[in-house]
Parts: structure tokens; sequence; C-alpha cells
């Protein structure tokens, strides 16, 4: 397992949760994992805008039967994200919705479990 942050402070405490919790034999923190693709999953939690500008990355490493796991998105600003995902080839399978609590302050927000489309593995396929 790669985990990666752009966030030099994130990566060390990590690192550091890896080592105290012994499984550094099977989780490598980075600051940069694009180049370590392809990946069978990608999970990123985070905001919208955020996920928007990672998409074509996301989806330039992920494995052909791979899933992305998108989470921290705000349910005013999913429309954003899956215009996104299909401009990429990736469509929903799965979403998730957590309703919050707009009166103590917390909001509604989404997860999305996206995938390859159909036409792009068979589009990919025939590059063969």
């Amino acid at each position: 397992m790669v985990a990666c942050d752009i966030d030099p402070e994130a990566v060390e405490v990590a690192r550091a949760n890896v080592a105290r919790n012994g499984v550094s034999d099977v989780v490598s923190v980075v600051d940069d994992a694009w180049a370590l693709g392809p990946y069978d999953v990608v999970v990123a939690n985070i905001t919208a805008e955020p996920i928007v500008n990672l998409i074509p990355r996301i989806a330039s490493v992920l494995s052909p039967s791979g899933e992305a796991i998108l989470s921290g998105i705000l349910a005013d600003r999913e429309e954003v994200v899956l215009d996104a995902l299909r401009a990429h080839g990736l469509l929903v399978r799965d979403r998730l919705q957590d309703d919050g609590a707009p009166s103590e302050g917390h909001y509604a927000w989404v997860t999305l479990d996206a995938a390859r489309s159909p036409r792009v593995d068979s589009h990919a396929a025939s590059l063969l």
C-alpha cells in the first residue's frame, strides 16, 4: 500500500503512525505517488475543488479495473466532481450521503465510488 500527501508535515506524521502501528513492511508513505501507479484503489478525502484538480491524475494512474473513492465532498458541490469524473472517463458506481446537522454547522457531504466507464475500457482494449 502506498499512502501520500502533499503536506510534508502530514507525510512525516503518517510515517510515524505507520512505524508505531508496525506496518512498515506493507505501507509506504511518500510525498508524490503519481509515478508509482497504476493503482487498484485511489482514495481522496478532501473537499471538491482539490478533488476536481486531482481527477486527471487519478484517472491516469488508475488501473483498468481500479476504483477511486472520493470523500469530503459537500453535497452542494457534488455536480462539479461528477462533471470532472465524466470528462475523464470515470463513472460513479456507488454513492453515500451523510445529511449532517446544519443547525450544528455540519453540512451534507457525499462519498463517491467511481470506476472507468465500460466505453473507456473497451476503447483501451481495442488499442492493444
